[in-house]
């Protein structure tokens, strides 16, 4: 049964982390291909509250709510255990751009570019190097894939613009 606990924690764990990041994906080529946005709000929306379970099962289920434990797996994953601040601001600025979805449906749109390159930028680094870079027993090629995916759409729409 012990096993069977760890094998179910893990496929939690990872499964959640996997559903936000699809969620995230589908968000960025449904704004590459024309989607309504009260669909991608709700994606976006979907993706950030999975993250949010992602790290509730992570600290409960792996970590047992040590966040020494949350830094070690960090180091021992990624080199650097400080990364795992990364992980909660990705959990903040992300929330936070939920709430502006919500608060402004339309202005997500018509924000400032410098905005939207800021939070897009630092949410694709961190998405990139969690699916392709850190992710463990051949996955990284589905997130490569479904990167190179984004961008293969991004440049057929702008070879149609």
């Amino acid at each position: 049964m012990f096993i069977l606990s760890d094998v179910l924690s893990n496929l939690l764990v990872r499964g959640t982390a996997w559903l936000c990041f699809g969620c995230y994906i589908a968000t960025l080529i449904g704004w590459v291909c024309g989607w309504r946005l009260p669909l991608l709000r709700t994606l976006w929306t979907l993706g950030w509250l999975i993250f949010a379970v992602h790290l509730g099962l992570a600290f409960h289920l792996v970590h047992h709510w040590s966040h020494q434990a949350a830094w070690d797996a960090t180091q021992l994953q990624g080199g650097y255990g400080d990364g795992v601040y990364l992980n909660y601001l990705v959990g903040l600025v992300w929330g936070c751009d939920v709430l502006w979805w919500w608060m402004q449906p339309g202005g997500v749109a018509v924000r400032r570019r410098w905005i939207a390159w800021s939070i897009h930028g630092f949410l694709f680094f961190m998405w990139f190097n969690a699916a392709v870079i850190f992710a463990r027993n051949g996955l990284g090629l589905i997130g490569l894939l479904a990167f190179s995916w984004w961008g293969w759409l991004i440049v057929q729409h702008r070879r149609r613009a």
